[in-house]
């Protein structure tokens, strides 16, 4: 037969209460504080990935719009060509003479500028 001992110490003092209740208090701590260590690292993490992808984006757009704007300024050049006479080719070599076309001015006006000075999505954010 088993035979089974009460415990030689019985009675439960308050200060056992309040190890017992600390102990557990530091563990869900611990575990809330490593729970927050895991979620601040995964934010980050995409956080960083978004920006690539923002990066990303941007340099697309933009090269988008460089496509845009040479394509327009070849219609324009085109367009100057065909109404006057003998000036196409004048038109054509010169660069000065684009900035006097209307759609080239309405660019340097909302601060579209040649794409040598335009900032890198980079420096831009």
């Amino acid at each position: 037969m088993i035979d089974i001992h009460p415990p030689r110490k019985s009675d439960h003092t308050w200060t056992d209460f309040f190890i017992h209740i600390g102990t557990i208090v530091v563990g869900i701590l611990l575990a809330i504080g490593l729970e927050q260590t895991v979620e601040r690292i995964h934010e980050h993490h995409q956080l960083v990935e978004l920006r690539e992808g923002a990066i990303t984006d941007a340099r697309i757009y933009l090269r988008d719009v460089d496509q845009n704007r040479d394509a327009d300024t070849r219609q324009v050049r085109r367009s100057h060509g065909s109404h006057t006479a003998g000036s196409g080719d004048d038109l054509a070599r010169s660069p000065a003479a684009n900035e006097s076309s209307p759609l080239m001015n309405r660019s340097a006006e909302r601060g579209y500028t040649a794409r040598e000075n335009a900032c890198s999505p980079y420096d831009c954010w």
